[in-house]
């Protein structure tokens, strides 16, 4: 009877298989990241909507020229150029 030479057994992953679970996982990573900042401008964007419409009052009246003093009307294109 002859002994063939046994391979001894391979204990963890190969190369391949290591750098495929690393771009999986690093994918993964980027996709939560991605899910988290949508979230997050979702959850700004309602704060800033609830801020707006609800705690500040409409202006008791809308702007016009009528309510700026006639004095401050003349020197105004002179200020703007």
């Amino acid at each position: 009877m002859t002994a063939k030479a046994s391979k001894p057994a391979r204990i963890g992953h190969g190369l391949r298989a290591r750098l495929l679970l690393s771009f999986i996982a690093i994918s993964g990573f980027a996709v939560v990241a991605a899910v988290v900042g949508n979230y997050a401008f979702y959850a700004i964007g309602e704060a800033l909507h609830q801020v707006t419409e609800k705690s500040v009052p409409p202006p008791s009246r809308p702007w016009s020229w009528r309510s700026v003093p006639s004095a401050l009307l003349p020197p105004a294109p002179h200020c703007l150029a």
